[in-house]
């Protein structure tokens, strides 16, 4: 014959045991609407494919790359001849009634030729920023995935937990 007190240690026990498989605080309140039987039909699926790209550290370095990229293709464009033109117009003189219009009109084009080398080392560089950065996404995604796995084997082990609990309580 079981005491109030010891089924009062097996719901709170329950209840810390719940708490730790959803991820809560131990001291957060819950209201319980179903009995805790559905726990051991608890089942844990294959990798969530679909929640690797929303984690934050993967958009983090997703943007670093994209940043990357944007910096390559702008260094590959100085190689490319610059056009500019420029107007201004204006008036001159020491009073409104003796004054004369002035106009400007500039036109000028800027040919990388002897801008070359350093040009090429832009691009290897900026190149280079890609891989590294690639890499890094590459170490996400596989921390990510150890992250998701982790978090399965404690799910797996707080259920586990949670039987045993079950059974030395009956």
């Amino acid at each position: 014959v079981r005491t109030v007190m010891e089924i009062r240690i097996e719901h709170d026990t329950t209840l810390l045991l719940l708490r730790n498989l959803i991820g809560l605080e131990a001291d957060t309140d819950l209201e319980l609407t179903d009995r805790l039987e559905a726990l051991s039909r608890l089942t844990v699926t294959g990798p969530d494919s679909d929640a690797r790209p929303d984690r934050p550290e993967v958009k983090s370095v997703e943007a670093r790359l994209r940043g990357a990229i944007v910096d390559r293709d702008k260094a590959r464009a100085e190689r490319w001849p610059k056009f500019g033109f420029a107007a201004d117009f204006g008036r001159f003189g020491a009073s409104i009634a003796n004054n004369i219009s002035t106009y400007a009109v500039r036109a000028g084009l800027q040919i990388p030729i002897f801008e070359g080398g350093r040009i090429e080392t832009e691009v290897r560089a900026a190149e280079n920023r890609i891989r590294q950065v690639e890499e890094q996404l590459r170490e996400t995604h596989l921390q990510v995935e150890t992250d998701i796995q982790t978090a399965r084997l404690e799910i797996r082990a707080a259920a586990e937990r949670y039987e045993v609990a079950k059974k030395s309580v009956q």
